[in-house]
């Protein structure tokens, strides 16, 4: 049985902001600014524009598989295709930057990190994609030992992932404009970035698995984004190997 704080939640979240005015010039500004997150002092790593290879939407998706055996070594050229079309820039219009996944009004509430566990081309870490820019900024280096990622995940596998993409939300970009309706915006921009990465890595022949719960209730994770968890907080998780 669900429980009632759940029911409660869902209800309230059928809420939606009434006082949209129909032309966008009537808009305030801040709900036609695109928001991006950057840390304008850390070093960044400019990521290559790869083209992609081939693929048959249909043959993708019939392959997409949950994969709990990983093994690290992914490439440089690997990872630049994962998060330029799992959520980056991936074309211009005459007044926004369209991404790889829809999203409600266009808010895009959503910023992307990636935990390497083994460096190869590049350095073991955490890292912010800056998808603009379409470069890692290095929050810290990193050499993770054995009990660094057991740590903070449930399951032993993860730590042999290649890499942990991990998704988190900053809910007032959309609910300034939906109200309470706009934390359901935010998780659907979530499972869309996910469905992405899922195929993107069936399409390179890599594996993936969404991760369903950290330690904590998160809390391990968010201290290690340095995020408080409630302007900004986790919703997703995808761990990537061969």
């Amino acid at each position: 049985m669900a429980n009632p704080n759940s029911k409660n939640f869902h209800h309230h979240s059928k809420k939606l902001n009434t006082h949209i005015p129909q032309k966008r010039e009537e808009w305030p500004d801040d709900w036609k600014t695109t928001y991006y997150k950057t840390y304008p002092r850390l070093p960044k790593i400019a990521l290559p524009l790869v083209r992609p290879p081939e693929a048959d939407i249909f043959a993708t998706i019939t392959k997409r598989q949950s994969h709990r055996k990983l093994s690290q070594g992914l490439t440089f050229d690997e990872i630049s295709i994962l998060l330029k079309y799992g959520a980056g820039i991936v074309r211009e219009d005459s007044h926004m930057k369209v991404r790889a996944y829809p999203s409600g009004g266009a808010r895009y509430p959503l910023e992307l990190y990636i935990l390497i566990t083994a460096g190869n081309e590049i350095g073991s870490g955490l890292y912010h994609y800056d998808l603009r820019a379409h470069a890692l900024t290095c929050i810290f280096p990193r050499v993770f030992q054995k009990g660094d990622l057991e740590a903070m995940f449930v399951d032993q596998w993860i730590q042999e992932a290649g890499a942990i993409i991990l998704t988190t939300a900053i809910f007032e970009r959309t609910q300034n404009k939906y109200g309470e309706r706009g934390y359901r915006f935010v998780l659907m921009d979530a499972g869309e970035i996910n469905q992405n990465l899922y195929l993107i890595c069936s399409a390179l022949s890599l594996k993936c698995c969404a991760i369903g719960i950290a330690r904590e209730s998160d809390t391990k994770l968010e201290k290690f984004l340095d995020i408080d968890g409630v302007t900004e907080s986790l919703v997703g998780l995808t761990a990537i190997g061969k």
